[in-house]
C-alpha cells in the first residue's frame, strides 16, 4: 500500500524539497494514525523504536 502511495507522491523530475516535504508528510499521516490507534505511548515507544 505505501509503496502506491509514494509512487504517486514521489516523481523523478521534482525537486530534492518537494520529495522531503512528501516524505514528511507520509510519516505525519503514519504516526497520527499511529496515535489514534494505540496513543501516545506507541507514539514515543515508536519513535524509539526508530532511533
Amino acid at each position: 500500500m505505501l509503496g502506491i502511495l509514494t509512487a504517486h507522491l514521489f516523481h523523478l523530475d521534482s525537486d530534492h524539497s518537494e520529495n522531503v516535504h512528501a516524505k514528511g508528510t507520509i510519516i505525519e499521516a503514519i504516526f497520527g494514525v499511529v496515535y489514534v490507534e494505540a496513543g501516545l505511548d506507541q507514539v514515543i515507544s515508536s519513535i524509539d523504536a526508530i532511533r
